[in-house]
């Protein structure tokens, strides 16, 4: 499949933010571009492959650009990359084996390996170009792709027998051919019609002094001799015999390649280059000796740049050492758990638990986005956060707009603009250690009520809940009857009654309490059958739960949906149940999204429903009983059909969906309105150009408001009700026409029913 590439965001240096304002139905990625694991050269230009993305550097001013999945990559989880240097076209290979070729400026998919069934491993280790032809070196052979054809050429099976083996490189001098398998170094004529048969490959043994049963990682041609590394040295091939290179340091070499002739050895901490008689040139080592170099190759000045992965791409001169690093702005890693929005900022939980609830021990420490700029706080700039794991639950304070971090591993973590304040464990509050994991502080759930007093949940913990009170005095709660041995609290949702809903992971089960004025809290838990709470039967747990617009309480479990419509009473009556929400599917009625799980329920301004799943994101209509939207991998740019969480921007209504593999964005059609229209209602685009087919949206309405179009001698040529305060058109009258040059005045009505003329439209056809 080819794919026109979309214009890419220009970025001007790192940590500058994007330029562009996004438009009503587009995408944008927010990707850990400092990973780079491969740097590739086309003429002036450098391509920085990462694990997450692609950016390009121009070498004459330093602009970049991103290639991502909205501008049509095929997939996340890069696993390398090449060029060819005939065609200058690029190949980019994925963890799961699909792969992807730009070639000016098209993106063509290529997925004959990711969906081919295969016996054995089924994996790229690298990809060599010889001649226009990319060997793609797999975990059970070598696949040959042509690319001025663009086709698949022939694949190698070099085992016993024909049987799979690992090649892990390709390399050709004059007229042999040479790979490095699990069973050593291979060597056949290039020449031969019928390199696919293992028959015409020889293997390497004694008699060339190589060693029998050494598997070969790393292989590359330079200056008509072969090197590669086995054991504890490199050795070179002449032709004749294997022998010791002497001269080349064997460290922990992660990869060898020839460029601007010369040798370019990658160790974990540094790179080394020799010169065509191998005699040592340049060193470079990483700061601190992190082990983070993945490649590195000689620009046309001379000057070497480095592929790091944590640094993106690194300059280095011998006179001047490093003069520069560059990479586009986003988050540190891919991992997002869940997110908190406030006054259009957004901060990120960036660590995981897995289903079962268990220390990962990730260390990305904490990532916000405000003003379209990421800034990461990690073990790496932050000393006190050397020690802090697993950060997994975000919110912020609604009045002071201080952020707070819940860990699996040390307990709560406060931050003031994205500054360290303190943390509070068992020395500065009432948060408890894990039953029998001594020193662990663990936090699931974190939520403020009305009072502005902070409420955590304790997993594991004697006393599961905690609060912080307005007065920064901590109390903490036990609930008797509600918890079997074990203390399992998550999330924590507070309604408008001030009521706390908590999930009781690994249960189909749901906590609900409220404080008294003495300081006690009265409970109840909610689970299935009528009279007890009426969660769906055949589910096993919850997962979340929801306040939406109206105080309904919706809840999200492993299978499917339910809904407290009346949940101001759920503490004050003996029988509360949930109902499921009824869809009609033709013949039949069930219930919505019954066979789905339900990891996450977001509220739009239109009250509409955001959900998030194991299988996409769908949006639902305010009852739930309208499909509007179902995005997933196949049919949008989604990173992953597991969303952990969905955040909603109110005043833009950009939609923010958190995965294991990355952070995507998708400019919605509603924001939050409110009882009068906003002093400026916003049109854009506006002017609407000839050339212009896509949404006009309509921002700063009031609240759901009806919203006339009319020409400027009063006719309507469009009628429409916002989502919540942005209303859409798409520039056509009643008949389905595009409307014509002129101007047109948009009206919008209040909720007292008063209609007045808010803005203006300039249309070109």
């Amino acid at each position: 499949m080819k794919i026109k590439l979309s214009i890419l965001f220009l970025i001007v240096c790192k940590l500058t933010s994007y330029a562009q304002t996004t438009s009503i139905g587009e995408w944008r990625t927010h990707m850990p571009y400092q990973q780079a694991i491969e740097v590739l050269e086309n003429g002036k230009k450098l391509y920085a492959i990462c694990n997450s993305g692609v950016f390009t550097l121009d070498l004459s001013d330093s602009s970049m650009s991103v290639i991502t999945k909205v501008d049509g990559l095929s997939d996340v989880k890069i696993k390398t990359a090449a060029l060819d240097p005939i065609s200058g076209t690029l190949l980019i290979a994925y963890e799961n084996t699909n792969i992807d070729i730009i070639k000016n400026n098209e993106i063509i998919n290529i997925d004959d390996i990711f969906k081919k069934e295969i016996t054995g491993i089924k994996s790229i280790n690298s990809v060599d170009c010889i001649n226009g032809i990319a060997y793609i070196n797999c975990g059970f052979g070598t696949v040959l792709y042509d690319f001025a054809k663009n086709e698949i050429k022939d694949t190698y099976y070099l085992g016993a027998n024909g049987a799979n083996l690992a090649v892990y490189n390709i390399a050709k001098i004059d007229n042999k051919i040479y790979a490095a398998t699990d069973s050593g170094v291979l060597e056949a004529n290039y020449n031969n019609p019928n390199l696919a048969n293992y028959q015409n490959w020889l293997r390497h043994d004694t008699s060339k002094r190589f060693p029998l049963n050494t598997a070969v990682y790393t292989l590359v041609a330079f200056n008509n001799q072969l090197l590669t590394k086995f054991k504890d040295s490199i050795k070179t091939y002449n032709g004749t015999y294997w022998q010791t290179a002497a001269s080349i340091f064997p460290a922990n070499v992660r990869k060898m390649r020839v460029d601007n002739d010369r040798l370019l050895v990658i160790e974990n901490v540094s790179v080394r280059t020799y010169k065509p008689d191998l005699a040592a040139e340049i060193i470079y080592y990483t700061p601190n000796f992190i082990g983070s170099t993945f490649s590195a190759l000689f620009d046309n000045s001379n000057a070497l740049w480095i592929a790091d992965n944590l640094k993106g791409l690194v300059r280095y001169t011998i006179t001047e050492g490093i003069t520069s690093n560059y990479f586009p702005n986003g988050p540190y890693e891919t991992i997002a758990r869940r997110l908190a929005i406030n006054n259009e900022k957004l901060i990120v939980a960036s660590g995981t638990v897995g289903d079962n609830y268990s220390n990962k021990f990730t260390r990305n420490g904490i990532y916000r986005y405000e003003n379209r700029v990421w800034q990461n706080r990690n073990f790496l700039n932050r000393t006190e956060l050397d020690s802090l794991y697993d950060f997994i639950v975000v919110a912020i304070d609604p009045i002071s707009g201080r952020e707070y971090y819940g860990t699996f591993w040390k307990g709560l973590t406060e931050f003031n603009n994205g500054e360290y304040v303190r943390n509070y464990s068992y020395h500065n509050s009432t948060i408890g250690e894990a039953l029998g994991n001594d020193g662990q502080y663990r936090i699931t759930g974190i939520a403020f009520d009305s009072k502005n007093q902070l409420w955590v949940t304790n997993y594991w913990a004697e006393k599961p809940v905690s609060v912080r009170k307005a007065n920064g005095q901590w109390q903490s709660f036990e609930f008797p009857g509600i918890f079997q041995e074990l203390k399992y609290v998550s999330d924590i949702t507070i309604d408008r009654n001030d009521q706390k809903w908590v999930c009781i992971p690994r249960s189909n089960n749901i906590l609900v309490f409220k404080e008294n004025a003495n300081g006690t809290v009265t409970y109840k838990k909610l689970g299935v059958g009528e009279g007890s709470g009426n969660l769906p039967k055949e589910a096993t747990e919850v997962l979340c739960i929801t306040e939406e617009k109206e105080g309904k309480i919706w809840v999200g479990t492993n299978k499917g949906l339910a809904v407290f419509y009346n949940p101001s009473i759920v503490l004050t009556t003996t029988n509360i149940d949930a109902q499921p929400i009824k869809i009609v599917d033709g013949e039949f009625v069930q219930s919505l999204l019954e066979n789905e799980t339900i990891t996450c329920i977001k509220v739009d301004g239109a009250n509409r429903k955001w959900v998030g799943t194991t299988n996409g994101a769908w949006l639902f209509s305010e009852d739930g009983t309208k499909e509007i939207s179902y995005f997933n991998r196949s049919n949008s740019p989604i990173l992953s059909n597991r969303i952990n969480d969905i955040a909603i921007d109110p005043n833009t209504g950009e939609v923010y969906f958190a995965s294991d593999e990355g952070i995507i964005s998708y400019r919605g059609d509603a924001t939050e309105g409110s009882e009068t229209n906003k002093e400026t209602v916003i049109v854009f685009p506006n002017p609407v150009k000839e050339t212009y087919t896509g949404p006009i949206a309509i921002e700063g309405l009031v609240q759901n408001a009806d919203v006339k179009i009319t020409d400027v001698n009063g006719k309507i040529v469009f009628h429409t009700r916002a989502n919540g305060a942005q209303a859409i058109w798409y520039g056509k009258n009643f008949s389905g026409e595009r409307v014509s040059t002129g101007v047109y005045l948009v009206f919008s009505t209040d909720i007292e029913g008063v209609e007045k003329m808010v803005n203006k439209i300039l249309f070109v056809r």
